[in-house]
C-alpha cells in the first residue's frame, strides 16, 4: 500500500507539474490523475517489488540444439524476398500501406484478423503484384504449424505471424508497421542487406551525466532534435524523468559501430505515437522531430541501457529476427513495448545494438481515448522500472540462444511480468523459428556477461561525421607521419620515416588488399553525380568515396543523404566556397590518410581505369610522346592498387593515361545520358602527365583543388621522380553546351571572380582585366594558358564570352575528333598531341545492358544509370569488377 501511494503521488505530481508548464484545463488534469490513482489501486494491479510470484511447472522443450521432436510445416505461398516489410490490420486499406507497396526493392505481407473487411485484398487492388501478399484468415486456418494455431484472434500478437511469413520466405531485413504510420516521401526504411552494405554505420553517441550512468533506462528522444522540452516515449520509466537531459544538454559524439551489430532500428514518428498517455493528456500535439538530410541523426543507445521500441515504424535485422516475438498475455499498449526490452536484455549478450533513427513517417488515424490508453498502459507505469532492474541482474549460463530465450520468458513469468500463455506461446515461437530454417546467432564468448561492439571514435567536419577507423597508418602513439614530423618539430626525413614506420599499427588492418579512398568536391551536379557514385562505388566500395557537397539543389541534397544513411558514401554537406574548399578537402584527406593506402581527389566528370595492355600501352612522360595503342578498362582497377601497395613506399604516384570525351547533340537531349559513350566522342588516350596526382596516404600533407600535384611530407616529392601508374583517367571534360557554360560560371562565382548578377559584358570586362589581355577577340582566341585557379574553367568562359567556340561547332560530329574545338583546347592547353584511339570495351562496360566482358571473359554486371537510385535499388556480388 505505502509502495502504492507513493508512486500514485509522484505520478500526479510530475503530471501536475509538467502539466502547469503547459497550462492544460484543470478539469483534465484532475480526470487524468483520478484515473492513475484508480489504475494503482485497482484489484488486479500490483505494483511489483521484484521477488518471485510464481512458479513454472512446465517442461523445458528448448535446453540443447537437438531437439527430439516432430518438425512442423509452414507452407510456402509466395516467392523469397530479402526485405520485408509486415503489417496486420483491421481496418480498410490505408495511405500507409498503399506508400509502402511502392517501395522499390521491398516485398509486403498484410495479415488479416477476423475484423478486416471482406473486400480488403479487391481494395489494395494486388493483382497482379508478386511482392505483396494478403494473408487473410482463411489462410491463416490452413496453416498447420502448432504456433499459428494457439495465436488469437483479435489480438495485435496476430502479427506474429506474418514475421514468420516473411522469415519464411527469405527475409534478410523486416520493416516493422502499423497502417497508421504513412512513410515521408522520399524516405525508406533502413534495410541495405546486399553485399555492398557498408561494413559500418556512422551513429552519434549520447554524453551520459553521472544520474544517468547510474540508471538502468535511457530517454532517446531529447537527442532527436523534438519540437517540445521534457520528451519521453511510451514505455519509458516516469520515475527516471528527473535524470534525463533537457534538450539543450543532450550533446553527442560521433562514432561508427559494424553493421553487422545493428540488431533494430527505430524510427521515431511524427504525431502522438511515441508517447504515453500521460504525455499526450498535458501537452500541444502532434510532435515533430527535426529532419535536417545534412545531418545524420542516428543515435546509438549506450551500452547496457534500455530505450523502448514499438512496433509502428520499425526495422529488424536478420541476427534480431527472434525477438520480434509480440506477447499477448498483456494489453496491446503494452506487448511492444515489453518485447522491446526483452530482446535488448539478450542483443547485449550477443553483441547487437539498438540505434534510433530520425522520422521516416508520420501518424495518420483516427482520434484516440487517451483515457482508455491510459487505462491500457498501467503496466507500463507500475511495473515497468522493476522490469528494466530485473532484466538489468537476470543472468543465464546456457549457450543455446533459444533455451536463453526460454528461460527468460519462464524467469519473467514467474515474476509477474507476464502470463503463462507467453511461456507457451514463447516455446512454440522458437521451436517455428527452427522449423522454417532460421539460424539463431551463438551466444557470445563471456556466457552472460554483457558483449559490446567495436565502437570506433570517428572524425567530423562542420558537425558531419565521416569514416576514418581502422586507424593503421598509425604509430604507437596514435600520430600519422605528419603528426609525427610536427610533434618533433622538424621536416620529414629518410631516417624520421623509417622510425615511424617501424610502430605502425598493421594489424588493425581488415585487410592486406590495397585500400583506395576517393574524395569528390560536389557542387549541383546532377545527373552526373549518380553516373559518378554509381560507378566508383561499385569499383572501390560505397564507404570509401568522401564527397564534399556544396549543393543549393534539394534532389541533390536529398540524394546525397540518402546513399550516406544506406550505402554508407561519407557525405560532407560544406559551407565553404571554393576559396575555402580545399583547406576543408585537405582536413578531410588527413584523416582518411590514418585509414588508407592511398587517396585520389576526384570530379565528376572523372572516371577511374586501367591499362589492361601493359606490355603495348608505354610512353615518355618526359616528352609525352605516345608509342602505341592501348585499352582503357575499369577491369583490373583493385589489382593495380594492390601492386602499388607493394610497390610505392612513399612516393607520389601520378595517373599513367587520360582519355577525354564530349557529349553529342543526341546526349545532350536527355541530361540522364550524359554519360553515354556510344553518344559522345572519345578522344586518343593521351599520357597522363601531370594532370592527376595520388597520394600514398603514409606521406599525405594535403589536396589541391584539382587533385592534380597534392602535398606530400619529406623527403618525398621533388626529391624523388614521381611515379607514374597504368591508372588512367576517362574525362568527361566538356558536356553538353550549355551545362558547360553554366558550370564554369558557376566556378567562376565561387571563386569570386565575377558576381552573380554580372552581365556577360561585366564578366569580360573582370576576366580581362584580371589577365591582362586587351578587348580583342583575336588575342583572347589564340589564347591557351592563362594563370590563376580554376584557369581551364576561366579560359572557356571567357573563349565562349568573345564567341571563339559556337554551339555548332561544339557538336559537330563530322569533324575529326581533334579538329573539334573541346578538343584542340583540351590539348594544346594540357597535354600536348594525342594518337587517336578507339575503346569499345568501356562503351560496352557502361552500356544500358548493364552487362560488360572483357578481354579475358571476366564477366561483371554494371550499369551506371542502374547501379544506385533513389530508392536505394539493390546491388549485387559482381557489380564492384575486379575488387579484390
Amino acid at each position: 500500500k505505502t509502495l502504492r501511494a507513493r508512486f500514485g503521488c509522484c505520478v500526479a505530481t510530475i503530471i501536475f507539474a509538467v502539466a502547469f508548464r503547459q497550462q492544460r484545463p484543470a478539469i483534465e488534469l484532475a480526470s487524468v490523475t483520478n484515473n492513475v490513482a484508480s489504475l494503482l489501486r485497482g484489484p488486479t494491479r500490483t505494483l511489483l517489488t521484484g521477488s518471485m510470484a510464481k512458479i513454472f511447472r512446465g517442461p523445458l522443450r528448448l535446453q540443447g540444439p537437438t531437439l527430439s521432436r516432430k518438425k512442423d510445416s509452414f507452407p510456402r505461398f509466395a516467392g523469397d524476398c530479402d526485405k520485408w516489410a509486415v503489417v496486420r490490420t483491421i481496418n480498410k486499406p490505408s495511405t500507409s500501406v498503399k506508400g509502402v507497396t511502392a517501395l522499390t526493392g521491398w516485398c509486403l505481407v498484410i495479415v488479416a484478423d477476423t475484423q478486416t473487411p471482406a473486400n480488403y485484398r479487391e481494395k489494395v487492388m494486388l493483382e497482379g503484384r508478386d511482392d505483396v501478399f494478403f494473408l487473410s484468415v482463411e489462410q491463416q486456418l490452413e496453416i498447420s504449424h502448432s504456433f499459428v494455431k494457439i495465436v488469437p484472434f483479435q489480438s495485435f500478437a496476430r502479427k506474429n505471424i506474418g514475421y514468420l511469413f516473411a522469415i519464411r520466405h527469405g527475409a534478410k531485413v523486416i520493416y516493422d508497421f502499423t497502417d497508421e504510420n504513412v512513410l515521408k516521401q522520399p524516405l525508406v526504411p533502413y534495410g541495405t542487406v546486399t553485399n555492398v552494405a557498408p561494413p559500418k554505420v556512422l551513429v552519434r553517441i549520447p554524453h551520459l551525466s553521472r544520474d544517468q550512468e547510474k540508471s538502468f533506462a535511457f530517454n532517446p528522444l531529447p537527442y532527436m532534435h523534438p519540437s517540445q522540452e521534457h520528451i519521453w516515449p511510451l514505455g519509458f520509466p516516469l520515475s527516471e524523468l528527473s535524470v534525463q537531459p533537457p534538450i539543450a544538454n543532450a550533446t553527442v559524439t560521433f562514432a561508427s559501430v559494424p553493421s553487422a551489430s545493428v540488431g533494430v532500428v527505430q524510427t521515431v514518428c511524427e504525431g502522438d505515437p511515441n508517447f504515453d498517455a500521460v504525455f499526450r493528456l498535458t501537452r500541444n500535439l502532434p510532435v515533430y522531430f527535426r529532419k535536417d538530410p545534412k545531418r545524420s541523426l542516428r543515435l546509438l543507445v549506450p551500452k547496457n541501457k534500455y530505450s523502448p521500441y514499438n512496433a509502428q515504424a520499425t526495422v529488424h535485422m536478420y541476427s534480431a529476427f527472434w525477438g520480434l516475438l509480440l506477447p499477448w498475455s498483456v494489453p496491446q499498449r503494452v506487448t511492444a513495448i515489453w518485447r522491446s526490452y526483452f530482446t535488448q536484455r539478450i542483443m547485449h549478450e550477443i553483441g547487437l545494438v539498438l540505434l534510433y533513427d530520425p522520422p521516416i513517417a508520420r501518424h495518420i488515424g483516427s482520434p484516440q481515448d487517451y483515457l482508455e490508453d491510459l487505462q491500457a498502459e498501467g503496466d507500463l507505469y507500475a511495473k515497468t522500472s522493476k522490469l528494466l532492474e530485473f532484466l538489468g541482474n537476470w543472468s543465464c549460463e546456457n549457450e543455446f540462444l533459444p533455451a536463453r530465450l526460454e528461460q527468460l520468458t519462464i524467469d519473467l513469468y514467474e515474476h509477474d511480468f507476464l502470463g503463462i500463455e507467453d511461456v507457451h506461446g514463447t516455446q512454440e515461437w522458437l521451436i517455428a523459428l527452427m522449423d522454417i530454417g532460421y539460424k539463431f546467432p551463438s551466444i557470445s564468448d563471456g556466457g552472460s556477461d554483457s558483449v559490446q561492439p567495436i565502437v570506433s571514435s570517428e572524425p567530423s567536419e562542420e558537425d558531419q561525421a565521416f569514416l576514418a577507423s581502422p586507424r593503421f597508418n598509425v604509430d604507437e602513439n596514435h600520430f600519422s607521419y605528419i603528426e609525427y614530423t610536427e610533434s618533433l618539430g622538424k621536416n620529414g626525413s629518410y631516417d624520421l620515416f623509417q622510425d615511424w614506420s617501424k610502430t605502425l599499427q598493421t594489424s588493425r588492418r581488415i585487410s592486406d588488399h590495397g585500400l583506395l579512398k576517393i574524395v569528390l568536391m560536389n557542387k549541383d551536379e546532377w545527373p552526373y553525380l549518380r553516373e559518378w557514385l554509381g560507378y566508383h562505388g561499385s569499383l572501390v566500395g560505397f564507404e570509401n568515396i568522401y564527397i564534399v557537397d556544396g549543393s543549393d539543389g534539394l534532389k541533390t541534397i536529398n540524394y546525397l543523404a540518402h546513399v550516406r544513411d544506406h550505402y554508407g558514401v561519407n557525405a560532407i554537406f560544406s559551407s565553404a566556397n571554393l576559396n575555402e574548399v580545399e583547406a576543408q578537402l585537405s582536413r578531410v584527406g588527413r584523416e582518411i590518410s590514418k585509414a588508407s593506402d592511398f587517396i585520389i581527389k576526384m570530379d565528376t566528370d572523372e572516371f577511374l581505369v586501367t591499362n589492361s595492355k601493359h606490355s603495348e600501352c608505354k610512353y615518355s612522360h618526359k616528352t609525352r610522346n605516345h608509342v602505341t595503342d592501348c585499352t582503357l578498362t575499369p577491369y583490373g582497377v583493385m589489382e593495380t592498387i594492390q601492386g602499388l601497395k607493394r610497390l610505392s613506399n612513399g612516393e607520389r604516384l601520378r595517373i599513367g593515361h587520360m582519355q577525354i570525351s564530349i557529349s553529342s547533340s543526341a546526349a545532350c537531349v536527355d541530361n540522364n545520358r550524359t554519360y553515354d559513350i556510344k553518344s559522345s566522342y572519345l578522344g586518343g588516350i593521351t599520357p597522363g602527365g601531370g594532370y592527376k596526382a595520388i597520394s600514398d596516404s603514409r606521406t599525405f600533407r594535403g589536396l589541391d583543388l584539382g587533385g592534380h600535384t597534392n602535398l606530400i611530407v619529406k623527403p618525398f616529392g621533388k626529391e624523388l621522380e614521381d611515379i607514374y601508374t597504368d591508372l588512367g583517367i576517362l574525362h568527361f571534360h566538356y558536356k553538353c553546351w550549355k551545362s558547360e557554360i553554366e558550370n564554369c560560371r558557376k566556378v567562376l562565382v565561387s571563386h569570386n571572380i565575377i558576381s552573380k548578377e554580372d552581365s556577360d559584358e561585366m564578366a569580360k570586362i573582370k576576366l580581362l582585366e584580371r589577365h591582362g589581355l586587351s578587348n580583342n577577340r583575336s588575342i583572347v582566341c589564340r589564347t591557351s594558358v592563362i594563370n590563376g585557379t580554376s584557369w581551364h574553367k576561366q579560359l572557356f568562359y571567357m573563349k565562349y564570352l568573345f564567341e571563339c567556340i559556337t554551339e555548332g561547332e561544339w557538336y559537330n560530329a563530322s569533324l575529326n575528333p581533334y579538329q573539334n574545338p573541346a578538343f584542340q583546347f583540351e590539348f594544346l592547353s594540357s597535354t600536348g598531341k594525342a594518337a587517336h584511339s578507339r575503346n569499345p570495351d568501356f562503351s560496352k562496360f557502361v552500356s544500358d545492358s548493364g552487362a560488360a566482358m572483357d578481354d579475358d571473359t571476366r564477366q561483371c554486371s554494371m550499369s551506371l544509370s542502374k547501379l544506385i537510385d533513389d530508392s536505394g535499388a539493390r546491388m549485387d556480388d559482381d557489380t564492384r569488377p575486379c575488387s579484390m
